[in-house]
């Protein structure tokens, strides 16, 4: 009960708008600073306990993602990953033909090793982990009909 009294009080803390956040951009990481540990048990005045260190970095984490996404909207967004896209229409021809199901697996590998890389600029993540698993269960489909093809033909 106490620590989750003090968590809600560090968070009411934590969310309370405060003048000088107005005038910053959507982009700017001032507000993920002001969720800095040493700036809460000074707000505080005491140490913070591990439950709220914990909830504390949670706090950081979903702020500076809401940064990334704000600055992404303000720009316009991005354009989506033609990687991604590739991979997403191969996944879903491999129902058809299963030759796509092999450029699906390696396009959305190649998608997601992007997004890793620079995952502030792109956008079709997604589509890229969609690519992968149609791509990934299309082959697994093809190899389970050839293994029991196999196994029947070799009983005859």
């Amino acid at each position: 009960m106490n620590y989750t009294l003090s968590l809600f009080i560090l968070l009411v803390l934590l969310l309370t708008p405060e003048p000088s956040f107005a005038a910053l951009t959507p982009a700017a990481e001032a507000p993920v600073r002001h969720l800095d540990r040493a700036h809460v048990e000074q707000q505080l005045g005491r140490k913070l306990k591990f439950k709220e260190r914990i909830g504390l970095s949670i706090i950081r984490g979903k702020a500076k993602r809401q940064a990334r996404r704000a600055a992404k909207t303000a720009a316009g967004g991005s354009p989506v990953d033609g990687y991604a896209v590739a991979s997403l229409v191969c996944g879903i021809l491999g129902f058809f033909t299963f030759f796509t199901a092999i450029p699906a697996l390696v396009l959305g590998i190649i998608a997601l090793g992007r997004f890793n890389r620079d995952p502030q600029y792109r956008s079709g993540k997604g589509m890229a982990i969609a690519g992968v698993i149609l791509g990934g269960l299309v082959l697994f489909a093809v190899l389970l009909i050839i293994g029991i093809l196999a196994a029947t033909w070799g009983r005859q």
